[in-house]
């Protein structure tokens, strides 16, 4: 190679060096800028009416002969069910439970207990399933018909014989929410966007999110709890879902 090619070949290699060192930058800057992107949450809340209530009626007797503390429970019974069918509701939707005798002679650790009080001790349940809200609500306030009747009435808690209402429809309203919890998500995105000089791309990562169940209306005790009874005595429910985003920025 003669003298005066030199200078040529080196800047040939010069000029492809540089243009080398161009394309690894702009690879570079193109990576980068695909990483961008922006992680937010959507919310979205809907309100709906229990569609299920589930009523449990205990009550107890007791006696120290038992085949007429047996006779006594069968009348309480039988007044929880004649009470149930007049404000209602069908024999498929009434389930009578099994009973539960106590005999407090046969309880060695009874002690003083079983000598004070009766001998025997019956309990029984009466569970009403309905989709009927309305009705059991209306019952629930026409309790005091079965105190009239004699049925002594047992509270393991504080919610005593209160019915429990129930939401088992998310299915019906999910895919709804989850467009509103999206929708809600990209309108946060689009903000955050805007301030920094970008645009909102496509959706790098998704996550559902959990969706809960609660009252609409919680009581609130003075002490700032809830009444003790959960979510459960609240016929209105407040459904609610977040759903985290990643979109990508352009």
């Amino acid at each position: 190679m003669e003298k005066k090619e030199l200078p040529l070949l080196g800047a040939a290699i010069a000029v492809g060096m540089i243009g080398a060192g161009f394309l690894v930058g702009h690879a570079i800057t193109g990576m980068q800028s695909a990483n961008r992107y922006v992680t937010v949450r959507g919310l979205a809340e809907q309100d709906a009416k229990a569609n299920l209530a589930v009523w449990t009626l205990k009550f107890k007797t007791t006696g120290d002969d038992l085949v007429s503390t047996q006779a006594s429970l069968d009348t309480q019974k039988d007044a929880i069910m004649k009470f149930l069918t007049e404000e209602g509701f069908t024999a498929e939707e009434i389930k009578a439970q099994g009973v539960r005798v106590v005999d407090k002679q046969a309880n060695e650790y009874g002690g003083a207990d079983a000598a004070a009080g009766k001998r025997f001790v019956l309990s029984s349940a009466i569970m009403l399933r309905s989709e009927k809200i309305d009705e059991v609500m209306k019952a629930h306030q026409q309790m005091s018909k079965l105190v009239t009747a004699g049925v002594v009435l047992s509270d393991d808690n504080y919610c005593g014989n209160s019915p429990s209402y129930l939401f088992t429809k998310l299915n019906d309203v999910k895919i709804e929410m989850l467009a509103s919890a999206t929708k809600n998500a990209r309108e946060a995105a689009g903000q955050f966007a805007k301030d920094a000089g970008a645009q909102v791309g496509s959706i790098r990562q998704a996550s559902q999110g959990y969706f809960s169940i609660s009252a609409r209306d919680k009581v609130q005790e003075s002490s700032g709890g809830d009444n003790g009874c959960g979510d459960s005595d609240s016929v209105m429910k407040k459904i609610r879902v977040v759903s985290t985003i990643d979109y990508y920025l352009e």
